[in-house]
């Protein structure tokens, strides 16, 4: 028998405003712990890592 967990959250912030922050890589390393260091190799033609 399959066990299925389903979990959500609650991001109070426009969708905009989300990506704006998952699209900002060179600011991850100030919020995540598991990340040290990142290297934008390519960008696409709106300026978003690629």
């Amino acid at each position: 028998m399959a066990i299925t967990e389903v979990r959500g959250v609650l991001i109070e912030a426009s969708r905009d405003d989300v990506m704006d922050v998952l699209l900002d890589l060179e600011s991850l390393t100030e919020w995540s712990g598991a990340h040290q260091e990142i290297e934008i190799l390519e960008r696409d033609a709106e300026g978003r890592p690629s």
